[in-house]
């Protein structure tokens, strides 16, 4: 049997053995909105299978184990992917985007359990119960997170709060490139910062950066974005944020219109600490060595793990590895390099003064706390909604996902055959 190069013929055909006991299991499982066809989902579904068997080269067309680096290319490839091609009734509303993120991995979070409880899952226990945990990790109780984290941010004095934050390395990061920008700066077509630029944004700063592997500076030679991803995370947090902004061409940046609010005195500016204080938090967990919007092990597990610090649990290396092997054998044999993983990330908090001391047990200096609270308030309040009775609903037009072929690398075949699937639209 010959291997259809694309993901949508190879997704249909490794789904097809399956396909009518997959729809009728769903159909008892989920409660779907009533405005998309069940068989539309699944040819929806099968499309992602189908991106995620191309990158691995299968040999045959089969969707009946997924291991953990499967299902981090579904995550950081696939789904972004999709996404980012999908067309909204506000263009770029950025919640409508993160909700049909969400809602494709629930689904994908079902078919696996699908697999499984049919006994038509042929990879290991290990691979099973780590494709469910990256796919749908166990949730925390919210209302208990919520509760400690606002009793941990009322013991912070606010002269504290203000005192850490004017000496934080994003915020002072932040601030020169605030600076260099000014009214405006002409940057590379390729890349945020020239590295000239770069060097102007680090002066004063280079004893504060962590130990850089290959450092260009050491040969007598100019670092790139590429090779100080913390300053590249703070400017992507300011571009997102908008204190800062691009030029159609992506050529020049310029100021954003919430840059009054950035460069207001926090001390009297409410708006302006909570602006602040959302750089911050955001710096510290968010994963920098990971491209952009994309999924690590390091920026599944920090938000659980800074949690635990801010709210005074001992963490540990040992205490991260036992967490997870106790949450549904959370990453399998995965376990030992996830957890180094993430001790390499709090080793850098560590150094950044954000985590203290430089070594284990780690523990949050008590100024950042707040940045922390609010920003995983804002991670909880975008995890609410769990079920799949909006799939993919009124306010994303299922006929249009077409259009996310040709992000994929679709050809105008495939394109036409999803049309044909959707109704000729």
């Amino acid at each position: 049997m010959s291997i259809p190069t694309d993901p949508v013929q190879l997704g249909a055909l490794a789904l097809a053995p399956f396909r009518t006991d997959l729809m009728t299991w769903l159909e008892e499982h989920i409660d779907l909105d009533p405005e998309i066809e069940l068989d539309t989902m699944v040819d929806v579904l099968a499309g992602t299978v189908g991106a995620v068997l191309a990158e691995r080269a299968v040999q045959e067309p089969v969707a009946t184990a997924f291991a953990a680096d499967d299902i981090i290319v579904l995550r950081s490839q696939v789904l972004p992917t999709v996404v980012a091609s999908t067309p909204t009734p506000d263009d770029g509303d950025d919640e409508l985007l993160i909700g049909l993120e969400h809602d494709l991995l629930l689904l994908w979070s079902y078919f696996i359990a699908f697999l499984g409880e049919t006994q038509r899952w042929t990879g290991s226990e290990a691979d099973f119960t780590t494709a469910l945990a990256l796919l749908e990790p166990d949730e925390q109780d919210d209302a208990d997170m919520r509760e400690a984290l606002a009793t941990a941010v009322e013991e912070v004095p606010r002269q504290d709060e203000l005192a850490t934050l004017a000496s934080a390395f994003p915020l002072l990061v932040a601030d020169a490139l605030v600076r260099l920008v000014g009214t405006g700066l002409d940057v590379p077509d390729d890349e945020f910062l020239s590295p000239e630029q770069l060097a102007t944004v680090l002066e004063g700063l280079e004893d504060r950066l962590p130990a850089i592997e290959d450092d260009p500076a050491a040969e007598g030679e100019l670092r790139t974005l590429e090779d100080v991803p913390w300053v590249h995370q703070v400017l992507e947090a300011l571009l997102d944020l908008e204190v800062l902004e691009e030029n159609d061409e992506q050529t020049r940046l310029l100021p954003g219109p919430d840059l009054p609010v950035f460069t207001a005195d926090p001390a009297q500016d409410e708006d302006c600490l909570d602006l602040r204080r959302e750089i911050v938090g955001r710096f510290i967990l968010e994963d920098p060595h990971a491209p952009s919007g994309a999924f690590s092990i390091a920026s599944a597990l920090l938000p659980g793990a800074i949690a635990a610090a801010a709210t005074g649990s001992q963490l540990t290396a040992d205490v991260l590895a036992t967490t997870l092997s106790e949450s549904a054998a959370v990453l399998g044999d995965m376990s030992s390099v996830n957890v180094s993983e993430l001790a390499d990330r709090l080793e850098e908090l560590a150094h950044f003064g954000i985590l203290t001391p430089r070594q284990e047990p780690w523990s949050i200096a008590p100024g950042y706390i707040p940045a922390v609270a609010l920003t995983l308030g804002d991670l909880m309040d975008g995890d609410e909604d769990e079920d799949l009775d909006g799939l993919l609903g009124e306010d994303i037009d299922i006929t249009e996902l077409a259009s996310m072929l040709t992000g994929m690398d679709f050809g105008e075949q495939e394109q036409e055959q999803l049309r044909k699937l959707l109704g000729g639209q």
